[in-house]
């Protein structure tokens, strides 16, 4: 799983996206960069999430047969505010595909329209889909590794500070994630930004996305923030952006062949 989130856009949604990295996933492209196919979407009457990761094999067996590049998660709200995601209609989950370029993403889904109908249909027995979008993702610092199936990723929706750009915010960023690592925190950083399909309050935006290793480790930072061991960091994130309350989600591997 080392290439997603070598890919986590995310940094996407937030998916406030918030969309996180486990950005959101695991780590995401080989080079750090990517694109996130974005779907949140809502269980039908009578379904539940075992009934959607119950597709995972077959899923896996379209893709496999297309031999295209792409990965995908799956991000369950743990602690989120629907209204700030900018989502318009509720949602249960997020579908969180990776790939390493658009071109690769454009290869994967026009294969899959070739040969996927069967499984396409049997996702629509179990959910349908609110909204697609599709971000960009940087990993700007990677952080511990993880051996864990369930992920924790928090996003953050933001607004680029004066005339920060893009490498003045990844650059910032990356030192903002080394000072937190060496005070204690594992968790990885990405940044999502030009979506394609997202809402209007996204126009301009960038999603902040952490991703940890499990629960454990996203407890551990998060106490080390409320002690004030961050408070450095997060005076120097504050120069470049200026963020709203994160959103915490759970992500899964739905489909993530071998590297």
């Amino acid at each position: 799983m080392k290439f997603f989130l070598t890919v986590m856009i995310t940094v996407v949604m937030s998916m406030s996206m918030s969309m996180s990295m486990s950005a959101v996933a695991r780590d995401a492209a080989p080079a750090g960069q990517g694109v996130l196919d974005l779907i949140p979407f809502a269980l039908n009457d009578g379904k539940d999430m075992s009934d959607f990761m119950a597709l995972r094999e077959s899923f896996a067996s379209t893709m496999e047969e297309t031999g295209a590049t792409y990965y995908a998660l799956v991000l369950t709200p743990l602690f989120v505010d629907s209204p700030a995601t900018g989502i318009g209609a509720s949602f249960d989950a997020i579908w969180m595909g990776i790939s390493p370029s658009p071109s690769d993403f454009a290869d994967a889904f026009q294969h899959y329209l070739k040969k996927g109908g069967e499984t396409e249909k049997a996702f629509s027995e179990v959910r349908t889909n609110v909204q697609r979008m599709m971000m960009a993702v940087e990993r700007v610092y990677r952080g511990v590794e993880s051996n864990d199936e369930t992920n924790v990723v928090m996003l953050s929706t933001c607004s680029p500070v004066g005339d920060a750009d893009m490498s003045d915010i990844a650059a910032e960023l990356r030192s903002v994630s080394e000072g937190m690592a060496e005070k204690g925190s594992t968790g990885s950083t990405f940044l999502w930004h030009n979506g394609i399909g997202i809402p209007n309050g996204l126009e301009g935006q960038y999603i902040h996305a952490r991703r940890f290793p499990d629960l454990a480790a996203w407890g551990s930072s998060m106490s080390l923030y409320r002690a004030g061991k961050f408070s450095d960091e997060m005076q120097a994130q504050k120069k470049v952006l200026s963020c709203g309350a994160p959103r915490v989600y759970l992500s899964e591997p739905f489909y993530w062949p071998a590297d």
